[in-house]
């Protein structure tokens, strides 16, 4: 069995439940892990049904394998575009090729890449005291090593 066999039962089998393919592993051995995302999150019913659905177009006459079906996880670094789409509006953790991090609400993704806004505090031009400016600047995705959900309690 392999992935270019799989994906294509796989890819169906979120579509049906309106969820996008963020990662797919088949081994050798016919261990197949799915991760799986969807707009407004994923729930267990949602990767419950998908692995039926997977599980029961598969041939396991022909082929023994094991399934799992999982979300990425919340501090998984980002792998598609779609994760990106699905995050905005939500406080990000990036760290670029050239080793720096930025942190900020991500506010815009394009094919190219995003537009982060950060809040920070500066000092006033006239009179003691500091203000808050907001920023905003570009990541291309050329730039971006890896992104993440920030979270803040």
């Amino acid at each position: 069995m392999t992935e270019e066999q799989v994906r294509p039962i796989v890819e169906e089998a979120l579509e049906e439940r309106g969820a996008f393919l963020v990662e797919l592993h088949v081994s050798a051995g016919g261990n197949i892990m799915v991760y799986a995302d969807k707009e407004g999150g994923i729930g267990l019913g949602d990767l419950k049904m998908i692995s039926r659905k997977i599980e029961g177009d598969l041939d396991r006459d022909s082929q023994d394998f094991s399934l799992e079906v999982s979300s990425p996880g919340m501090f998984n670094p980002f792998k598609v575009h779609r994760q990106y789409v699905k995050n905005v509006g939500k406080s990000v953790s990036v760290r670029t090729t050239d080793g720096a991090t930025h942190e900020g609400l991500m506010v815009e993704v394009t094919e190219a890449g995003i537009t982060l806004e950060t809040q920070k505090r500066v000092a006033k031009e006239v009179g003691k005291g500091k203000k808050t400016v907001t920023e905003r600047f570009d990541l291309t995705f050329d730039q971006i090593a890896e992104t993440k959900l920030e979270f803040k309690f």
